[in-house]
């Protein structure tokens, strides 16, 4: 059986409101550090690098080589000539709630430093890949100008030899209009290709996959999420690039899900799954209907909406029958193409606490990405390493993921084991654990607050504390989520 959350649960949390992005890639250090095995032209606003660096000191690793030429923080987790898979969260182009879009994306700043370290681990032998999965309707090419990463890549690869490679790993793009989808457009994706991977019985869907019918992906294409996910099967269609990797170095944000309640490194692994509608989101209806995609207490005439609008995109969009079609039946029925937008109040799409099913797939994604080898095997014990650092300079709050609002934290988060990581973000955040699903359906709470230990440095000065002294930076929790706050 796999074990989840079973790595060091010492986590290191840095909170410094000094700290800021530097603005111009290739996000160079500030110093020519002795261990770094290459001189490189010299960012002296760039606050991001030392202070990941110093992550690595706190967190001990190579202390033997620490303060030589030798030192090699990365080459605690992989030998000479493996490969590192940097796996950022480049979720969207924009943040739709017109604020920063590093309240959304990790900023590259963060990605730097990792590149540089993994190259002194791994060697010119190595290889070295940053990539992920935007949403489907993300501009990669546009994230990738306004992070400067296809800029950073480029140069430490043309200038230092450095074995770097970036990739959207997405199979399709897809347009849409007015809430519909109007053109799905190939991608390469992942040139080695991809893994389907079964979990079968493992899968924390077999507890609702009689009900695999209610299954919503990542759109109305309901058929083929079925096809992934039902009694006999629970597919998820994973990057072989990924599969081949020995160290995942996650560098998620801190912010919030308005399905999961906070998106930190746990759903930040979402974006190894190249095929959108595999991943389970929700199941449609309301728990009367054995749905979790809204709650029980719309109006009537919501409720009326959301059926019509579901029944319709049953109807003719996911059979392929016609977007004109469609849109003339909502109107025929007083409605809109676009059901309860972010900016109105009606929940809905499964967006809320009530949610019973996002967990169950971020779950299964984190067993894939530990324990899976390289042919989609599962195994009892982990075949990959993971570091995690969160990028909570600017965090989001609110609406997230995708329409946060930018909160000024200064803060990185770093540690082995990507559980204790989210819990210790998540009462950072000012949430309670124990009511999000993720947690509190899933482990044994009470062991891990009394297991996870926390350095925390502030002011230059560092000390030990519990789970439940993490300090509170009183994030806005998403809509619907409204009883999310802990109590201190």
């Amino acid at each position: 059986m796999v074990k989840m959350g079973i790595h060091e649960r010492r986590i290191h949390v840095l909170l410094d409101d000094s700290l800021k992005y530097p603005e111009k890639p290739p996000f160079a250090p500030p110093s020519n550090y002795l261990e770094i095995p290459f001189r490189d032209r010299l960012d002296k606003t760039n606050k991001i690098y030392p202070a990941i660096r110093k992550m690595f000191i706190l967190m001990g690793l190579d202390t033997k080589n620490f303060g030589t030429s030798k030192w090699s923080p990365l080459s605690e987790f992989v030998k000479r000539g493996g490969t590192v898979f940097i796996k950022p969260n480049l979720v969207y182009d924009r943040n739709l709630s017109g604020d920063s879009i590093f309240a959304v994306i990790t900023h590259s700043s963060f990605i730097r430093v990792i590149i540089d370290y993994a190259y002194k681990a791994v060697g010119d032998s190595g290889r070295i890949i940053v990539a992920d999965v935007p949403q489907h309707d993300a501009n990669f090419q546009k994230i990738m100008e306004l992070t400067g990463l296809r800029e950073t890549v480029e140069y430490v690869k043309n200038n230092f030899s450095v074995p770097v490679e970036l990739y959207d790993l997405r199979k399709e793009y897809v347009v849409y209009k007015d809430g519909v989808i109007v053109e799905r457009i190939g991608l390469p994706g992942d040139h080695k290709g991809y893994i389907k991977v079964d979990l079968g019985k493992l899968s924390m869907l077999g507890e609702i996959d009689y009900d695999y019918k209610k299954f919503y992906g990542a759109d109305y294409n309901r058929r083929e999420t079925m096809t992934y996910h039902n009694p006999e099967h629970h597919i998820y269609v994973i990057s072989r690039t990924f599969l081949e990797s020995d160290l995942i170095v996650n560098l998620p944000k801190l912010k919030t899900h308005m399905k999961a309640g906070i998106t930190v490194s746990l759903k930040n692994m979402i974006g190894i799954v190249g095929e959108k509608n595999c991943i389970v989101h929700y199941r449609v209806g309301s728990p009367s209907e054995g749905g979790d995609e809204y709650p029980n207490q719309h109006s009537k005439f919501n409720m009326l909406l959301l059926k019509l609008n579901r029944m319709y995109s049953d109807a003719f969009l996911s059979k392929n029958l016609g977007v004109k079609l469609y849109r003339a039946m909502i109107k025929l029925s007083g409605g809109k193409s676009k059901l309860g937008s972010e900016s109105g109040k009606m929940m809905h799409s499964g967006n809320w606490h009530g949610n019973d099913t996002i967990w169950r797939t971020i779950v299964d994604i984190n067993k894939i990405a530990l324990y899976a080898d390289e042919n989609g095997g599962i195994h009892d014990h982990p075949r990959r390493k993971m570091l995690v650092l969160v990028d909570g300079i600017i965090g989001g709050e609110g609406q997230g993921p995708l329409a946060p609002k930018a909160k000024k934290c200064g803060t990185i988060i770093s540690g082995e084991d990507p559980w204790s990581v989210d819990l210790v973000a998540t009462r950072l955040m000012g949430f309670d654990e124990h009511k999000i699903p993720l947690f509190s359906k899933n482990l044994n709470l009470s062991d891990y607050t009394d297991s996870i230990k926390i350095n925390l440095i502030e002011s230059e000065c560092s000390k030990m504390i519990t789970l439940k002294e993490t300090p509170n930076l009183h994030f806005v929790p998403p809509r619907g989520w409204h009883n999310l706050a802990r109590n201190e």
